[in-house]
């Protein structure tokens, strides 16, 4: 099966959603393979104007299914949000979203990580997060050997994820 690969090489805001959606009339599977909410993806289609963060751009169209795949850093609070905006417009999600098991699962610590760090470098300086948590999920990466992913999320993988968390926040702070 024969596929097209959109890939950015300049940090962002290439419109890469915009030719996703373009493509995507020719294609049966959208996959998201990598990124977190940070990301935004503006598509005009039909004459409407859809942002979207974590939901590739081909839910938009009939017959296309849509994957998120285990390289994303996912807001289950913002994959939500995104279901709930296209469905009130008359998008049908049900049945065309497949999301990984494995894919990396951003927790209100990530979040409040992000923020704690952009505020906190001597000098006043900042790094430039989105406050999305997908930078705070990252550096949980780097000091925990295995992020948090789906399943150890909703299998008591949270609360010692949690306990872990709250002592490197507490070293931070």
């Amino acid at each position: 099966m024969p596929g097209t690969c959109v890939i950015g090489l300049q940090w962002g805001d290439e419109a890469k959603g915009k030719l996703v959606d373009i493509l995507t009339g020719d294609h049966d599977i959208v996959v998201r393979y990598q990124g977190g909410a940070n990301a935004g993806h503006t598509v005009v289609s039909a004459g409407q104007t859809w942002k979207l963060s974590l939901i590739p751009s081909g839910i938009l169209r009939d017959g296309v299914a849509c994957v998120i795949t285990g390289g994303v850093v996912l807001d289950p609070a913002r994959v939500i949000e995104e279901i709930d905006g296209l469905e009130s417009r008359g998008v049908r999600v049900a049945g065309k979203l497949q999301i990984s098991d494995r894919a990396h699962v951003v927790f209100p610590w990530h979040i409040a990580e992000d923020r704690l760090l952009d505020g906190s470098l001597s000098g006043g300086g900042a790094i430039g997060t989105t406050g999305r948590g997908t930078y705070g999920h990252w550096v949980d990466g780097r000091y925990v050997p295995d992020p948090t992913r789906v399943p150890k999320g909703w299998e008591g993988g949270v609360t010692a994820r949690l306990s872990e968390n709250l002592g490197l926040l507490g070293r931070i702070g």
